[in-house]
């Protein structure tokens, strides 16, 4: 959407084909842009669940690094960033059902037994003085998380943290299951057009033949 908002004022030849993409991607991905917008969202808007902001924050290569491509004010910057936040709350909140001597906030100290070291560990991160019984409060984690400096892969960093709500939120939300039947069109043009007779074709010439071939009910 960026993109095609900065190209827009430049093109010349092309003014409907970017002004069809761009009412595409707004229907499309309604769900996603009205949260963005910070307008409200339609049961029917595609891309509706918060699942896909809370996945990109739950990223620690990411987290909040993408609101710089939005080139939004500070003020609609700081205001999508709160609601992003509270959405993750939310959702630790669903399933967060600990009683409240149970919660670990900070400058608190687990005094209880530590478990006894499995014979088969298949996970790097286990400790033994791991206590699952003491949990940190999930608005303490999420603080922590977005504080620590260190970005690394998802499935690395999540395996080794000891945020133990973050961490099952993030597994729940990596779970979820990728899939876009438009992305599956797409990959069926490249075949249509890669055949034995087009193999002397620049990278650049292929992707304008697999871009025009995608949109050309645009044109």
């Amino acid at each position: 959407m960026v993109h095609l908002r900065d190209i827009k004022e430049q093109i010349v030849f092309s003014n409907k084909l970017v002004q069809q993409l761009e009412l595409s991607i707004e229907k499309r991905f309604a769900g996603i842009i009205n949260r963005i917008n910070q307008v409200k969202i339609e049961d029917n808007d595609q891309f509706n669940d918060p699942v896909y902001f809370i996945a990109a924050v739950l990223d620690s290569s990411f987290k909040f690094l993408w609101l710089r491509d939005l080139k939004l004010t500070a003020n609609t910057e700081n205001r999508l960033k709160h609601d992003v936040i509270q959405l993750i709350l939310d959702e630790i909140n669903k399933n967060f059902k600990v009683s409240p001597t149970k919660v670990l906030d900070e400058g608190t100290f687990s005094t209880s037994k530590p478990k006894k070291k499995k014979i088969f560990v298949y996970d790097d991160s286990y400790n033994d003085n791991a206590n699952d019984s003491i949990i940190m409060n999930p608005v303490t984690e999420l603080e922590a998380y977005l504080n620590d400096p260190i970005k690394a892969n998802f499935s690395e960093y999540w395996c080794r943290s000891q945020m133990k709500q973050l961490k099952k939120l993030a597994v729940r939300v990596a779970s979820v299951q990728a899939s876009s039947a438009p992305i599956e069109r797409v990959f069926s043009c490249t075949g249509l057009i890669m055949s034995s007779r087009c193999t002397g074709l620049s990278e650049q010439l292929f992707k304008d033949l697999v871009f025009l071939k995608a949109n050309q009910a645009l044109l």
